[in-house]
This record gives C-alpha cells, structure tokens and sequence, in this order.
C-alpha cells in the first residue's frame, strides 16, 4: 500500500512539474515576443534592418530551408517576433523592458501554440511597466 502512494505521488509530482515548466516556458516565449515587438518598433530604419538580416540567418541555419524576406512577412506575428527576440539577443540588443532578459526559445514556430493565457499575462506585466504592445494572430 505504501509503494502505491509513493508512486501516486512520484506521478502527479512528475505531472505538476511538467505541467508548470510548460506554462513557464510559454510565459517566457509571450515576453519575448511582446518585448522584441515593443523594442524593434522604437529603434532606427538600419537597426531593424540587421534584425531581419540576422533572423533570415537563423532561420536559414538553423531551420534547414531557404530563408527570405517574404517568407518572414508570411509568418504570424508570434513567431516572427519570437525569431526577432532570438536575432536581437544574437546581436546583443537591450530589451526595451529594464525588467526582462532575452530567454533562449528552441522552437519559436510552436512555443506559443495555445498560449494565449501567457500573453495576456505578458500583456499585463508589461502594461505595468508602461509598455503597451499586442500580437495579431
């Protein structure tokens, strides 16, 4: 009986970690999305333009395929921003937010399926701190 508890236990332990290190990793992957939003749209013509440069780099490596500028302009807001966080961090540009660091995404195509929770989180956070920015799709 008492082996049955422990492995009752050790399960659900194992199912609220995960559980919680999914909604974290969704967390972070809004606020890189919300932030790189929130940053490339107040620096300069040239500066964004090595963000696009450095995020067709990464896709083009990384991804395995063919990067192009239309390619980006097709993807959905979510996920560009999320390769931009990825190309702005690369490139060693602050975040506009003083309260967030760049956090590394594996997949930024997947990292916010259902996570429209964690955005208005990110949203929220963000608004405290006077920055007001919203993801289309």
């Amino acid at each position: 009986m008492n082996l049955l508890l422990i492995i009752i236990c050790i399960v659900v332990g194992l199912y609220l970690f995960f559980r919680i290190k999914g909604s974290l990793s969704k967390h972070n992957a809004a606020m890189n999305a919300l932030v790189a939003k929130a940053t490339y749209q107040k620096m300069d013509k040239d500066l964004q333009k090595q963000v696009i440069d450095r995020t067709l780099f990464i896709l083009q490596q990384d991804g395995g395929f063919s990067a192009s500028q239309d390619r980006l302009d097709k993807m959905g807001e979510k996920q560009k921003y999320g390769f931009f966080a990825l190309a702005m961090a690369e490139l060693s540009i602050e975040p506009l937010s003083r309260k967030w660091k760049w956090y590394l995404i594996r997949n930024p195509f997947v990292a916010l399926i259902k996570a429209e929770k964690e955005i208005k989180m990110a949203q929220s956070g963000l608004k405290a701190e006077g920055i007001e920015v919203n993801l289309s799709d």
